[in-house]
């Protein structure tokens, strides 16, 4: 054993780590060379702070959104027709504090402002003051994100863009003129667009629209929160559990022993509201683990 320690630090960035191919929310770090190949009949690393830098950036997203009728006579075919289109932006700055809930309401507050008199005229219709009543209730947007178990049996992090006009019923959102005996029917198509690099980095790739009138998810989302670890360093803890990745240092220094020798080790990053969802650290925020090595 050495007769002083060695403080190194290990960056999830640097060429001395690499991100697991197949494990995706798995990060793999080198030990010193110098060290890992010292002839000693222990070698122990001592964990001294763990925690995540946030890349400064801007995302950008644009909802792009069409209102459509659709009307029905007797039994023809249907026909539809846009009412309305639109387009909204939002973009917010983050700083390494700024968390991933703090865009979803200033998105909600955007969302928002959109309203049924403004979209079109209901005394134009047929609409009962009740249907009023209820659509303007009703959120023609929202975004939110939430943690839930996939059909694999697996937990993930996903941001849902979802329209609560289309998911009221469509008496709610219909009518019937007697006189033509056509039946009137209002939906939304929606789509939203990651439009630069920081919205794609915060999002991701992953978009799956649920059905026609949508919901649309964004899979594998990091909520920007803490982090929970594991690692094969701490195998005697329950799960192999390492520590958190706090903004305040952690008050002892946590020792382990290496019990094989291999020239790396690994950590798992889970989210701390969900320690079974995955947590796949964006390629511009980065890891740090400082750490003894005796």
């Amino acid at each position: 054993m050495n007769k002083y320690p060695i403080e190194t630090t290990f960056m999830s960035n640097s060429k001395n780590a690499r991100r697991d191919s197949l494990i995706k929310n798995r990060i793999h770090f080198k030990f010193p060379e110098t060290w890992s190949l010292q002839v000693s009949p222990r070698r122990i690393i001592g964990i001294k702070n763990m925690f995540i830098t946030k890349a400064y950036m801007r995302p950008i997203i644009k909802l792009s959104y069409v209102l459509k009728l659709r009307s029905i006579t007797g039994s023809s075919q249907p026909v539809y027709t846009t009412v309305k289109t639109g387009v909204l932006s939002v973009s917010k700055f983050f700083d390494d504090s700024t968390l991933l809930k703090e865009y979803m309401q200033k998105i909600n507050t955007k969302f928002s402002a959109l309203s049924f008199s403004d979209t079109f005229v209901p005394s134009e219709g047929g609409f009962t003051v009740n249907q009023i009543d209820l659509i303007n209730q009703t959120h023609f947007f929202e975004a939110y994100f939430e943690y839930i178990e996939n059909d694999n049996g697996e937990h993930e992090v996903r941001v849902v863009f979802s329209s609560p006009f289309n998911e009221l019923s469509e008496v709610s959102r219909g009518y019937y003129n007697y006189d033509s005996q056509t039946a009137y029917t209002y939906y939304f198509d929606y789509d939203i667009v990651c439009v630069n690099n920081d919205a794609i980095s915060l999002f991701g790739t992953s978009k799956v629209t649920a059905g026609a009138l949508g919901p649309i998810y964004f899979n594998n989302v990091w909520d920007r929160n803490a982090c929970i670890l594991y690692s094969n360093i701490s195998e005697h803890a329950d799960n192999g559990y390492l520590g958190h990745t706090r903004k305040y240092p952690i008050s002892n220094i946590k020792y382990y022993e290496i019990n094989n020798n291999n020239g790396t080790f690994w950590v798992d990053l889970f989210a701390t509201c969900d320690h079974k969802a995955p947590v796949i650290l964006p390629q511009k925020d980065e890891l740090f683990i400082e750490v003894q090595l005796l």
